[in-house]
């Protein structure tokens, strides 16, 4: 509620985000709750860092920063279905390692593009590594790959606090930076193509990473 009166997110947005937000609580408690609400508002921050000079350089979003429904699937409805999942299925799936890595997937990409965009200091083609204009589609920067894995680190140190596991931790920050990479690569290829949106391309390395993570946790 207080993120629609602030108008950091639009009314569907909300309404969609509580949704999700129930179903991460459901399935993970306070966890769940604590990990979204930092993906907001650490993202939120990040994208309002130097608003005025990425709206010079058009990198800014035309909403300036505002969320919509559609933003908070992209980023977050993988854990939505991790969650769901857990509910229906208690034993099947490790939901509160799987929806961390979702959100250390989130984070590194909101902050390797956000804090990358005003911090890089030479962009390249995450494929060709040849240079690149910053904010272009599979486009990245060493400064941006450092950012990423302060995002998947944050996360990581918050589930730490509720789980304590060196390994899970280790695999959140590193399944987490490898889901921004494989975010990078779909830019550099299907978002190219126009195969997949921005949103498409935020589900589809958020799904990926978390089957990754999936199959190593067996």
């Amino acid at each position: 509620m207080l993120a629609i009166i602030s108008r950091k997110i639009d009314l569907p947005g909300g309404i969609v985000g509580g949704i999700v937000t129930s179903l991460l609580f459901a399935s993970s408690n306070f966890l769940g709750i604590l990990l979204i609400a930092t993906f907001f508002v650490t993202g939120t921050l990040a994208s309002l860092y130097k608003i005025r000079h990425k709206t010079e350089l058009a990198l800014a979003e035309a909403n300036h920063s505002r969320r919509g429904w559609k933003n908070v699937l992209s980023n977050s409805g993988a854990a939505a279905v991790v969650a769901l999942l857990n509910i229906l299925f208690p034993t099947l799936i490790q939901a509160e390692f799987l929806i961390a890595v979702c959100f250390a997937v989130a984070l590194s990409d909101t902050l390797s593009s956000e804090m990358g965009n005003v911090t890089g200091r030479y962009y390249f083609n995450i494929l060709s590594f040849q240079s690149g204009k910053r904010g272009d589609d599979g486009v990245v920067s060493w400064e941006g790959f450092g950012w990423g894995l302060v995002g998947s680190s944050i996360i990581s140190t918050i589930y730490w606090g509720f789980f304590p596991s060196i390994s899970n931790v280790v695999t959140i920050v590193f399944i987490g930076f490898f889901g921004n990479i494989v975010d990078s690569i779909l830019g550099a290829t299907l978002q190219q193509k126009e195969y997949l949106s921005n949103h498409g391309v935020n589900f589809t390395s958020t799904a990926v990473a978390t089957v990754a993570a999936w199959v190593i946790s067996f």
